[in-house]
Formats: C-alpha cells, sequence, structure tokens
C-alpha cells in the first residue's frame, strides 16, 4: 500500500556488483530509495515511502543473471488519506509492524443492584459519592483522564488541581458483581 516500504535483497555466492532496474530502466539511489550492498554479497534495493508511481518490475543484474519481482503498489483508501498526518503515520506504522499501541482503557462495570457500581465509578475518578442515587435501568458515562503507561498512574484533573493515582489493572470478583478493570 502506498506509504509503507518495500525492499529487495539479492544474496550471490561470491562478490559481485551489481546494477538495479525497474521496467528495464536504471535504478539510482535518492531520497526515497536506498542501494546497499551487506557484506559485498547482499545486494539490497529499499523504497523508503512507496507511491503509486513505484509499481513495476524490479530486476538486478550480476554479470550476465538477472533475478526480478513484481511491485504492486495498492493506493491508500480515501478513510486513511484523510485522516490528519499523525494518525496517517500511526496507521502506516501499525500496517509495517503489524499492531499499534493502544493508549486508552475501557472499565465497564456489571453486577446486581445496590451494589456500588455508580460509587466504584465516582471512586475511580476520585468524584464524590454523598449525592448518589439508585440508578434505574442502565447509566452510560464516559469519563476522561491521563494515564501514563510506564507507570500504571491514572491523572486527574478537577478544575486547578492534578492529582495521581496508581492502580494495578486486573479482574476483581465478588459474589454480587463482576469488576472488569
Amino acid at each position: 500500500m502506498e506509504g509503507l516500504e518495500a525492499c529487495f535483497e539479492c544474496e550471490v555466492e561470491q562478490s559481485y556488483p551489481g546494477v538495479w532496474y525497474k521496467n528495464g530502466k536504471r535504478v539510482n539511489s535518492s531520497s526515497n530509495i536506498e542501494i546497499d550492498t551487506l557484506n559485498e554479497k547482499v545486494h539490497k534495493l529499499t523504497i523508503f515511502q512507496t507511491t503509486l508511481e513505484h509499481t513495476g518490475k524490479y530486476e538486478i543484474k550480476i554479470k550476465n543473471i538477472s533475478s526480478g519481482a513484481d511491485l504492486d503498489i495498492k493506493e491508500m483508501p480515501d478513510a486513511i488519506k484523510q485522516m490528519s498526518e499523525h494518525d496517517r503515520r500511526i496507521f502506516l506504522k501499525a500496517a509495517k509492524n503489524g499492531t499499534a499501541p493502544r493508549y486508552s482503557v475501557r472499565i465497564m462495570l456489571v453486577g446486581k443492584q445496590s451494589v456500588g457500581k455508580t460509587s466504584l465509578l465516582r471512586r475511580l475518578m476520585n468524584e464524590g459519592i454523598e449525592d448518589i442515587e439508585s440508578t434505574n435501568g442502565i447509566n452510560i458515562e464516559v469519563k476522561k483522564c491521563k494515564i501514563n503507561v510506564h507507570t500504571n498512574e491514572w491523572i486527574f484533573n478537577k478544575g486547578k488541581y492534578e492529582f495521581t493515582i496508581k492502580f494495578s489493572l486486573s479482574l476483581f470478583y465478588s459474589e454480587n458483581s463482576l469488576f472488569n478493570i
């Protein structure tokens, strides 16, 4: 896909110079293309950020022998093109590596009536519980705080004050409720 890295390698038994070609035309190093030889026997062509124009047949010629492969670059979907530059970089990194860190936590409190789910949520968010009334039906609340993923600290802002609570995330079970934190 557009924006990802493409790499071709050719390993030979003896040290010979090689020349890379795309669709029969010689390829030279540039700001986006690196041509390298490792240990004098591994010839490497790397395209750092592919575009649709990089589609084609790539070959390396060493002496009178050539070897090649086709590179087919797919167009980046419109939804990804419309992302901010930052989000697009994260997406491309995830596409390259197969994963991306996600810095958010979703907490679902489930339990029987009158066991203190709302009180627990308020305590987690360092909010008072004096004015809590029984919740009838389902109550969905979206709350935000910063989480330091290295120290497991949740950082809350209350007006001009900031405070920190350290949690270890795990699964709690009691006779009346299941808390998935």
